[in-house]
């Protein structure tokens, strides 16, 4: 039988390695969209964004849509 204190610092382990993991993944997100930002901000002459206009308009679905959403925001600041 376990000891309930041990099984309970076990779970307590397995939360805070869970809520790391969870962080980890976050960063990793967060510096993989700051890498795809500067991608697109390098397209900055007019032929260069439409290009990018036109490799938008054929993107599938969602990933069209964020990208559309990235570069309009861009194009704003």
């Amino acid at each position: 039988m376990m000891n309930p204190e041990t099984t309970a610092l076990s779970s307590l382990a397995d939360g805070f390695a869970g809520v790391r993991t969870e962080l980890a993944a976050r960063r990793a997100r967060r510096a993989a969209a700051r890498r795809l930002e500067a991608e697109l901000a390098a397209y900055s002459t007019p032929a260069d964004q439409a290009e990018l206009d036109a490799i938008i308009a054929r993107a599938p679905g969602q990933a069209g849509a964020d990208l559309d959403r990235i570069v309009t925001r861009l194009r704003a600041a």
